[in-house]
């Protein structure tokens, strides 16, 4: 590894690739490096694009070091986080109050609301409750850049989570949505994204918080209105609004979700 790190520890593995905790020697701070996946090796390809990463600065966002090369291998470099994400937490038993979903649903809008705005806006399409930590404080914190995009006018995606992506990102056309069982839609080659496919991803982030259940892969998700789930109708309108499957039948923007959670009575 990079003489700038010293791995202090494997944190996680999985099919994305290895996970360590170290330390950057010249900060003295901890940080996370996290191995990129193959098909997202070409978002280090472009180092204005990685300058772009490592100049944002917000506070539901983690400080992005470096992206780095070495034997063959690509790696992000970014803010340890102390905490725990999302997904951990719900399947630990955590049940999320209404209040708590909206307060950390506004943190979330924040943080991409913040990346949409860029002057090259940034989509992160791969938003869902393992990438959601919540740190010391109780803030949110989004984390993997993994697959990030900087978008200009459409997109091709690099990857996705089933369950949390929209349809129009694996490249699912609406039309298969009910005929494919348990088994997601066969993907077509055309897969582009923008920024009202972050939005899907929120409100199925949201939807995970309040109802514990994991949306289902072939987009047949459980109405809410059907788990006898307390839950106001505003909260209720935001997450059906926001999971869609049309892109343009949810929000327009972030900034507009995020007006009506704060509208929330």
């Amino acid at each position: 590894m990079d003489k700038t790190y010293q791995v202090l520890q494997i944190i996680g593995q999985g099919s994305g690739g290895v996970v360590y905790k170290a330390l950057h020697t010249r900060l003295n701070k901890e940080v996370v490096i996290k191995q990129i996946k193959s098909a997202a090796k070409q978002c280090i390809a472009d180092r204005t694009e990685v300058d772009l990463l490592k100049g944002l600065k917000h506070t539901y966002l983690p400080q992005v070091f470096d992206f780095i090369e070495e034997n063959g291998e690509a790696y992000t470099v970014m803010d340890f986080i102390d905490g725990a994400d999302v997904d951990k937490l719900v399947k630990s038993g955590r049940k999320f109050r209404q209040k708590e979903i909206i307060h950390y649903g506004m943190q979330l809008c924040e943080a991409v609301e913040y990346l949409h705005k860029q002057k090259r806006p940034i989509i992160h399409s791969d938003i869902k409750p393992a990438n959601i930590m919540i740190n010391s404080v109780g803030d949110i914190c989004l984390i993997d850049f993994n697959v990030s995009l900087i978008f200009d006018g459409s997109a091709q995606v690099l990857g996705g989570t089933m369950g949390y992506a929209p349809p129009e990102q694996l490249g699912v056309p609406l039309s298969s949505i009910g005929k494919t069982g348990d088994k997601p839609a066969i993907r077509s080659t055309k897969m582009y994204v923008d920024e009202r496919s972050d939005i899907y991803s929120i409100g199925a982030t949201l939807y995970f918080m309040l109802t514990g259940v994991k949306p289902a892969k072939n987009y047949m998700v459980t109405p809410i209105t059907s788990m006898g789930i307390p839950v106001s109708d505003g909260l209720l309108h935001v997450i059906t609004k926001a999971m869609a499957l049309q892109p343009s039948k949810r929000y327009k923007s972030v900034s507009e979700m995020l007006s009506a959670l704060e509208n929330i009575g």
